[in-house]
């Protein structure tokens, strides 16, 4: 603190002796904006930036490129806060700068695409994101050497790309080269090893492997918790990983703990909030709390309402699909289809068409239809749901093992039988493959059911024409 107070005294006298123009008076400006964000006094913060920004001579070359260092702080400082869209245009400044005045090879330049990837991904502009995101990979391939930070950074915001993109397996490859890179060049207790961790985790959650997930997870909260100055966003980030994986092993209880730190954690205006509101309303929803699930999500909806340039229309989506979810349960049908359809036209809309969000939505409403005994269009959709899977899931995951049983079970009851046999067999081979982990769940028990009344179905067919036979020979004696 000494050493804040030594430097800022310095910088002020500075401020005090130059005239207007001079660029020594933009260092120390930048200076004292540092200061003053680094002692969390962030008005202060803004207001050395824009002075430094609004000292700067227009056709003054050294100054312009010295200027984007005030200009890079506004606007990281402006997506920490929330303000995506005001820190995109920022960025989208500070690019268009530094591609004019600095060689491919700065590192500034490719932190700069870096950062705009992930301004851009928060807005739901996918196509943008990893446009800039695979702009800054290549650029770190080309001139900085592997072990560079810059290099991990880049690396595990493009898994984050990939990741919203559907793209599991590229998204896993890059998180994975993100944390060896950040191992390597960071102690053991460095906050980059957070992020690093927590994203891996992410994606491995997102595949089913919860034992590596929790790992990751519980490796970056222990870093976390071992910081000097806790960042609470980052925190929240990671009790939310940890809640999704204990969701995902249906530990719903233990999940609604860390889904409701998570909002505790995050500001009341925060865009960040919706996703937060969603994720427990969702939770809510699955332990059957039908009412506070619903009005959590109508807190999202709102939010979203008042925040709507910073915010993930993805995110509406998630909302209108958890609202569809808890119709369902309360046998809502008609409104749930509703909702479920304007989800679906977001994803649609936003995300390649092979992308696992969208086959989640097609199992729902593949669902909705076999309630319904519509069949035929249950079918198509569970079979539109496990295309998308087989691109996109590894082999063995639960949800592929699910889809199959439900194009199984659907067979089955058009009388469509052998067919449904094969389908079901393959849904119980995925489980089995996995035996230790799907030994006691729910939805091996199910497969076997259908599969002992398919059996018995086949059995009382092959005995029918027999016993017909029987009966005419019989007939035929008696005349």
């Amino acid at each position: 603190m000494g050493d804040y107070a030594h430097g800022e005294r310095y910088c002020r006298l500075l401020l005090d002796e130059l005239p207007v123009g001079h660029r020594d008076r933009l260092v120390a400006l930048t200076i004292l904006g540092h200061i003053a964000q680094d002692t969390d006094r962030q008005e202060e913060a803004y207001a050395h930036y824009e002075q430094a920004l609004n000292e700067c001579e227009p056709n003054n070359i050294n100054q312009k490129i010295l200027v984007s260092m005030p200009l890079n702080n506004v606007a990281t400082m402006h997506f920490e806060a929330g303000h995506y869209d005001v820190a995109t245009s920022e960025f989208l400044q500070l690019l268009k700068l530094r591609e004019t005045y600095l060689s491919t090879d700065d590192s500034r330049l490719i932190c700069t695409y870096n950062n705009l990837a992930i301004c851009l991904l928060m807005k739901g502009d996918m196509k943008g994101a990893v446009d800039k995101a695979e702009k800054a990979l290549t650029l770190c391939k080309k001139h900085l050497p592997e072990n560079d930070p810059t290099r991990a950074s880049v690396e595990g915001n493009l898994g984050d790309v990939y990741y919203q993109l559907g793209r599991q397996k590229e998204a896993i490859f890059h998180c994975e080269n993100a944390l060896a890179i950040q191992k390597r060049c960071m102690p053991s207790g460095h906050r980059f090893l957070i992020t690093a961790h927590r994203n891996l985790g992410n994606k491995y959650t997102d595949i089913g492997n919860y034992a590596q997930a929790l790992a990751h997870l519980e490796s970056a909260l222990t870093i976390e918790q071992h910081q000097d100055n806790v960042d609470p966003l980052s925190l929240a980030a990671t009790f939310n990983g940890i809640g999704c994986v204990l969701s995902g092993q249906g530990r719903k209880d233990e999940a609604l703990s860390y889904f409701q730190r998570v909002l505790q954690l995050i500001p009341e205006n925060h865009p960040q909030r919706i996703s937060a509101l969603q994720r427990l309303g969702s939770i809510l929803g699955q332990m059957g709390e039908i009412a506070a699930a619903y009005d959590t999500l109508c807190q999202a909806i709102t939010l979203h309402e008042q925040q709507k340039d910073n915010s993930n229309e993805l995110e509406l989506a998630d909302i209108y699909h958890s609202i569809g979810t808890i119709q369902c349960q309360s046998g809502e049908l008609d409104n749930a289809v509703g909702n479920y359809n304007k989800a679906l036209a977001i994803r649609q809309r936003l995300l390649p068409p092979a992308h696992s969000d969208i086959a989640r939505l097609y199992n729902e409403l593949g669902a909705i239809h076999l309630d319904r005994r519509d069949y035929v269009h249950a079918l198509n959709y569970f079979q539109r749901a496990r295309a998308i899977e087989l691109e996109t899931l590894p082999e063995g995951h639960l949800e592929s093992a699910r889809t199959q049983h439900k194009i199984g079970y659907t067979l089955f009851e058009m009388g469509r039988v052998s067919e449904a046999q094969i389908e079901e067999e393959k849904a119980l081979a995925i489980l089995l493959e996995k035996k230790q982990l799907y030994a006691n769940h729910p939805l091996l028990n199910s497969i076997r059911r259908t599969l002992s009344v398919i059996h018995i179905t086949i059995a009382a067919a092959h005995q029918a024409p027999a016993i017909t036979q029987q009966d005419q020979n019989e007939q035929q004696q008696n005349r």
